[in-house]
């Protein structure tokens, strides 16, 4: 099934894309060789920094798409800079296949938190729920009281939301004194922003919900899920999931470290041998359907939930500030909030006012857990790394 679709989204990027159509042909790949999964190979991976690129040499969508822009539904901005457009109206992003997969149906009302982190997600999270039958409730919360009331008033039997917004959850339910959270018919959690560390998962334990993960990018849509008591993450059907060694692309088939190439089995913009920059190893017998994730990079981006960081986003956001000579960042796991980044900045001026204005524009920008720390100017090591993932 997947190398008919994988067929048919071949022939359709090379005969009505011409930025696929160059971008095999500077390869010279030949799409009628490509029969099988593996043919594949011959096509170069293609990273963030390069569809970036497409799009800025050939607005706005790098002649990527093969359909009118006026055919499809929406066109979001991404968080990385670059566009990312709607194509399924009925389940953009395929999420449908990971939430019915864990229960989530036409009788659930759920609460979709996804929509405080990033509009594009958020809009796949609604689709796919959409497509299932499932009331999605989007509105935001702040008061831990007004969480649990909340879920009260509006019947709320499903939950999506970041590890930090499951924490906050917990949370309110401890403070309310809540012992059950059958009480409320919350019955599932579907995680999505980072993995949930294990003190919070024996925190969800007492509550008896239902517990999932999703691995999402933004241009990419859901690639994987899991259960909450699974160790490794189940490839979704509208993906085809290769892991590469990241300089020569081959493709990796023992247990072997290699980084993540997705592409994505849609014909009106496809992504072919996407670089996803994470790395992971297949499960033993299982290749091509079950992956272990790896912390780890293959460059200088890193992974911080559905968000990649790379040290130039932060470069252009600190230069705004001629205050600020130097940062370096640790990407850390705390363990009940989950994935975060402690940047350390060096700046001239240790000023409370100027370190809040520095601190809130980062986080207005990289939308990622942070923690900013202002240390003395020439105390970092310019011979390191600027970011560092310090997870395990």
């Amino acid at each position: 099934m997947k190398e008919k679709l994988l067929r048919e989204v071949i022939d359709k990027a090379y005969q009505a894309s011409l930025g696929w159509r160059n971008w095999m042909e500077t390869a010279h790949v030949d799409p009628e060789d490509m029969e099988e999964e593996e043919d594949l190979e011959g096509i170069p991976i293609m990273r963030r920094e390069q569809l970036l690129k497409q799009q800025e040499l050939r607005p706005p969508l790098g002649c990527l798409e093969t359909i009118p822009i006026a055919e499809f539904s929406r066109i979001f901005s991404s968080t990385w800079g670059g566009y990312i457009p709607q194509r399924d109206k009925h389940n953009f992003g395929f999420f449908a296949e990971a939430l019915a997969a864990v229960g989530f149906g036409e009788d659930d009302v759920v609460w979709n938190t996804i929509s405080m982190q990033t509009k594009p997600l958020s809009s796949m999270v609604d689709s796919g729920l959409q497509k299932l039958g499932s009331t999605v409730i989007s509105i935001e919360f702040d008061k831990q009281i007004d969480l649990v009331r909340s879920i009260q008033e509006w019947g709320i039997t499903g939950f999506i939301g970041s590890p930090q917004t499951l924490s906050k959850l917990l949370e309110a339910f401890q403070t309310a004194q809540i012992q059950d959270g059958r009480v409320f018919q919350l019955e599932k959690f579907f995680v999505l922003g980072g993995m949930v560390p294990p003190m919070l998962l024996k925190k969800v334990e007492r509550y008896e919900m239902r517990l999932a993960e999703g691995y999402a990018i933004e241009e990419l849509g859901c690639i994987a899920y899991r259960e909450e008591r699974d160790f490794d993450w189940k490839v979704c059907e509208h993906v085809i999931v290769h892991l590469c060694d990241p300089v020569s692309g081959t493709m990796i088939y023992n247990t072997e470290l290699g980084e993540i190439v997705v592409t994505v089995l849609d014909t009106s913009y496809p992504l072919i041998r996407y670089g996803t920059g994470e790395l992971a190893k297949w499960m033993e017998g299982k290749q091509g359907e079950r992956f272990i994730r790896i912390f780890g990079n293959v460059d200088e981006s890193v992974v911080i939930g559905t968000r990649i960081i790379h040290p130039l986003q932060i470069h252009k956001i600190l230069k705004l500030f001629t205050e600020v000579e130097y940062f370096q960042g640790n990407i850390l796991t705390d363990s009940l909030v989950g994935d975060y980044l402690l940047l350390q900045i060096e700046s001239t001026i240790q000023i409370q006012s100027f370190k809040e204005i520095v601190s809130q524009r980062l986080k207005d920008e990289l939308r990622v857990s942070l923690k900013v720390e202002f240390v003395p100017v020439h105390s970092l090591d310019r011979n390191q790394r600027q970011l560092f993932d310090q997870r395990k």
